[in-house]
């Protein structure tokens, strides 16, 4: 059985945290235009950890045998590398965003 195949939910976030990712890419660009590469030159850390993040999980996601969580533990092991994978997705998603966010909020401070 090919483990390769991704649910729905794992296309979704990922499309999702890309898209944000992207958005904060933009926004501290769109910043560092008006204000100027002083105040906003410290701004682009934070998506850049992110995108590490999401290249980074994405790989240990891709390989099987990276995936060697013991949360979910059954006979099946299609079935847990399924949700073993599910996992690590959901996490690198929620700290993608996350760190997107809290770079939005830093930048919203910045007028």
């Amino acid at each position: 059985m090919s483990h390769s195949k991704k649910m729905p939910l794992e296309i979704s976030m990922n499309f999702l945290s890309l898209m944000v990712l992207t958005l904060g890419f933009l926004l501290v660009f769109y910043k560092w235009s008006i204000l100027g590469s002083g105040h906003i030159k410290s701004f682009i850390a934070l998506p850049l950890i992110a995108a590490v993040v999401y290249v980074a999980f994405t790989f240990i996601e891709t390989s099987e045998k990276n995936i060697n969580l013991p949360i979910f533990i059954s006979e099946d092991r299609s079935k847990n590398i399924k949700y073993n994978k599910l996992l690590v997705n959901i996490i690198k998603n929620v700290m993608v965003i996350g760190l997107v966010v809290v770079n939005w909020r830093d930048l919203s401070s910045v007028t």
